[in-house]
């Protein structure tokens, strides 16, 4: 199932008959692609859609492209470009104001914190973005803030907060179809009945987590799965101790772990294989496993020598960044402010003219009607002269030009508004969507008709289908709704 729809992805790539149509293509793929831990291929398809945005100039599709190389550096442990990356697409989410994907990337950077062992941290950023997910309703933001603070509370030695959080996440997940998340959370509710010393509910729940991982092909879940069932089997205070089922799983896992070049697990393999062979007073293979953890150990302790190094020059690197962040939001509230009163005044004068048309119309339409009233009651020359005077009333009330060029101007003025309205909710006609910008300029019905040359019961039509679509109770005022967004 997965590999099908990995190949239908790139089939999308393929096919697609614009630049942007490609990025959206190109995003989706690396998104798959790093579920399944295909970190490389992820990064390499993600680079080519944010390349591509300097073309297409597509903002969202920039911010999610550097998102996502963020994420696969942040699970490549390169810290630094991990945060630096999260950070660019944070100011570009910042530019649409997009509170979702900025809490998103919020929490990427608590996940950062995590991982750098700073755990108070961590559990601020999540915190922070969780709260932003919640009032937003972003269910899938809220699925990654719950599983990332049960983590944090997992390694803070608080166990209750920690399964309250995965067992949440487990419910989350099964809400939005995200099976490989559910399977994440049953893997994690088992690590934590496995520091609770409870071994049996530990396998029960990481067999679950094995099996759900094969059948999604996550490779990356599978050899993890694999080698903390052999770790179960090899813990003596277990009354299901099985050295040779150890023995078989955790070799197992080193060798699948090896091959996607996971060092730390590796390690970890290695190192309870060790411990294995030594209970079992086998010191021939214990010896063996011995050097390979101990070669393992030194060379992770290299790296995280030069990892800690890199850490002071990832921490001089944040505060420079969260300085130019203070200085860039001061900059970007005032062009907001300064935008926003441009945007203002373009509207009154839109507003006004589309006012003064409306009225202008109405009453050249009054005069026409009353000038064919008395066409019924003249004969001779002075029928040739209302006759005349109708049509050049006919011709100053305003033309279909006169409108279009009208409706240019205040879509403009409303584009960023627009759009993203029609990300939110993209099942919105053409013809909503106008009508939706029309509203929000606070024009009456009888306004809008004249506006798009519609019809009062079409326009009504059009605001009941606005409010599903909105998904607005009977209590929601559109017009103020729409005046939030």
């Amino acid at each position: 199932m997965t590999t099908h729809e990995i190949e239908k992805l790139h089939m999308a790539v393929m096919i697609a008959n614009t630049k942007d149509q490609k990025t959206v293509s190109l995003n989706a793929l690396a998104w798959k692609l790093f579920q399944l831990s295909r970190y490389d291929e992820a990064k390499e398809v993600a680079q080519e859609a944010f390349t591509l945005t300097n073309t297409t100039e597509n903002i969202f599709q920039r911010a999610s492209s550097l998102n996502i190389i963020g994420l696969v550096h942040q699970k490549q442990a390169s810290y630094i470009y991990a945060i630096e990356y999260f950070t660019q697409s944070i100011k570009l989410y910042e530019i649409l104001d997009d509170k979702a994907n900025i809490a998103s990337v919020t929490g990427n950077i608590g996940m950062v914190y995590n991982n750098l062992g700073n755990y108070l941290l961590s559990l601020e950023y999540y915190n922070k973005a969780l709260a932003i997910h919640e009032s937003q309703n972003t269910k899938i933001g809220i699925v990654t803030c719950t599983g990332g603070i049960g983590n944090v509370y997992l390694r803070l030695g608080d166990y209750t907060k920690a399964i309250d959080c995965f067992i949440r996440l487990r419910n989350l997940c099964g809400e939005i179809d995200d099976n490989i998340g559910v399977a994440t959370a049953i893997c994690n509710i088992g690590a934590v009945y496995h520091e609770l010393k409870d071994f049996r509910m530990s396998l029960e729940y990481h067999q679950m987590a094995l099996e759900m991982y094969r059948e999604l092909d996550v490779r990356e879940g599978i050899a993890r799965q694999i080698g903390n069932i052999g770790i179960l089997y090899s813990e003596p205070g277990f009354d299901g101790y099985n050295p040779k089922i150890a023995e078989e799983y955790l070799l197992h896992a080193s060798e699948l772990n090896s091959a996607l070049g996971r060092k730390r697990t590796l390690y970890d393999n290695h190192k309870y294989l060790f411990e294995l062979y030594e209970q079992e007073n086998d010191l021939p293979k214990a010896l063996s496993q011995y050097k390979k953890f101990h070669e393992l150990y030194v060379e992770i302790q290299n790296e995280e020598v030069k990892k800690q190094a890199d850490r002071y020059g990832w921490e001089r690197k944040i505060a420079e960044m969260e300085k130019e962040k203070a200085i860039t939001q001061i900059t970007v509230e005032s062009e907001k402010k300064l935008l926003a009163q441009k945007i203002e005044h373009q509207t009154k004068e839109v507003e006004s003219t589309i006012r003064e048309l409306v009225g202008k119309n109405r009453l050249l339409s009054e005069i026409r009607t009353n000038v064919q009233r008395l066409e019924r009651y003249t004969k001779g020359e002075g029928i040739d002269i209302l006759e005349k005077l109708s049509e050049r009333l006919d011709r100053n009330i305003t033309s279909l030009e006169e409108k279009s060029e009208i409706e240019t101007q205040w879509r403009e003025i409303h584009a960023e508004f627009t759009e993203n309205l029609h990300h939110q909710h993209s099942d919105l006609t053409t013809m909503e969507l106008k009508i939706c910008v029309l509203l929000r300029m606070k024009l009456t019905t009888s306004n809008i008709c004249s506006v798009l040359f519609l019809s009062k019961r079409t326009v009504e039509s059009h605001r009941l289908s606005i409010r599903k679509k909105l998904r607005l109770s009977k209590q929601d005022d559109l017009n103020v709704v729409l005046s939030k967004l």
